[in-house]
């Protein structure tokens, strides 16, 4: 089973997935949070100003995208999928076309490579991208994203999480005072992100025009990560006893 979470940044999708992921490992199941990054926390760690860290994270994605170059046939998923999704929202900055694009041929080598006995939540998945896609170029346009969600893989389950916009604000301030001046330059400003808001209620309207049922958090729900989390259990057991769950 995938389990995606998207949400405006600063909404508490990675808290709840390591939640939920926790939860599901206390419960018997084998369940992991993939290609999860939560800003503020890995660059303290390295170096002056997070220099180590961000040229580690550089190093890396400029590595795993010419790795999968050399074996083209073998990741041509991967590349569709990415240029596809380029194309229909391309990045007018090359800085941040490399970053996309090494991003999203990450995420579609790890989604294709989904172990049929384990339950795989993803906090950033492919309904993240679009929607980071569309907002940070402001192309927050219907038809597109309806586009967009034709080119990427089906998850089984879809969680949107979401809060007020002063709860959004206090977080991210929070969020850059702990973060390096390195890790900073990885980041959107603060109002690029509250603006995400737009671009996932907007994207919350075509899931549920392609049929697609999304199960919704608040702020509220969060204060208790054990009921949000039970009420997720409830989805998952309900989703693998009924044989709806499917790999895609």
């Amino acid at each position: 089973m995938i389990i995606e979470l998207f949400g405006p940044p600063g909404s508490g999708k990675t808290t709840l997935a390591h939640a939920f992921a926790q939860r599901l490992k206390d419960c018997g199941h084998k369940a992991e949070v993939l290609v999860s990054y939560k800003p503020g926390e890995s660059a303290a760690r390295l170096g002056p100003g997070g220099s180590l860290w961000a040229a580690n994270r550089v190093a890396s994605a400029i590595g795993r995208t010419t790795k999968m170059a050399c074996h083209p046939y073998d990741n041509a998923a991967a590349f569709t999928v990415a240029m596809q999704l380029l194309a229909l929202l391309p990045p007018k900055d090359v800085i941040w076309f490399l970053r996309f694009s090494a991003y999203i041929l990450r995420l579609a080598t790890v989604w294709r490579e989904s172990k049929p006995d384990q339950i795989q939540i993803f906090d950033q998945g492919f309904v993240q991208v679009i929607c980071s896609l569309a907002n940070y170029f402001n192309v927050v346009n219907h038809d597109l994203l309806s586009q967009a969600l034709d080119v990427i893989p089906v998850s089984d389950l879809i969680v949107l999480v979401d809060a007020p916009r002063e709860v959004l604000k206090a977080r991210l301030v929070g969020r850059l005072k702990r973060e390096s001046a390195m890790e900073r330059l990885f980041e959107s400003d603060l109002t690029k992100n509250l603006n995400a808001a737009r671009a996932v209620a907007q994207m919350a309207t075509v899931l549920q025009e392609h049929g697609r049922s999304v199960i919704r958090f608040n702020e509220l729900d969060l204060r208790s990560l054990d009921s949000a989390c039970q009420r997720l259990e409830m989805e998952v057991e309900t989703a693998l006893r009924s044989g709806q769950a499917t790999y895609n």
